[in-house]
């Protein structure tokens, strides 16, 4: 199975984490939700829950096919998070899918990726 990893961090915006969590896990996908800290809940602009797998320090962009930003509040905090930075720098790197959302581009512009690897759409 195709693994996906999602950023999390508290006030994320709840329909652009969630909407793409479950349709991804719908269309065969794994999804690893990837905070600051491994199994801690993440709270949404509105209070919803979210565990997030991983730390990102733990996470390697080599075992998965993409990578999805959500916007909201979230992004200003990830982009202070290095491990979040290099994350979303080495999928970059790695030509993989870096998906971003709303306020997620903060993230890229922190991860410096290049405009080029920048696509308004894509599908998995």
């Amino acid at each position: 199975m195709s693994k996906v990893a999602m950023l999390i961090e508290n006030a994320y915006q709840e329909a652009e984490a969630l909407v793409p969590y479950y349709r991804l896990q719908e269309a065969g996908y794994e999804v690893d939700v990837i905070g600051p800290e491994s199994g801690v809940v993440y709270r949404s602009k509105q209070g919803y829950p979210l565990k997030s797998d991983l730390s990102a320090d733990e996470a390697r962009a080599e075992n998965y096919i993409g990578l999805v930003i959500p916007g909201g509040g979230a992004p200003d905090i990830m982009r202070t998070k290095p491990g979040m930075v290099r994350l979303t720098r080495d999928m970059s790197d790695q030509g993989k899918v870096v998906a971003a959302i709303c306020h997620g581009p903060q993230v890229l512009i922190e991860a410096d990726v290049p405009e080029s690897g920048v696509f308004d759409a894509v599908e998995f």
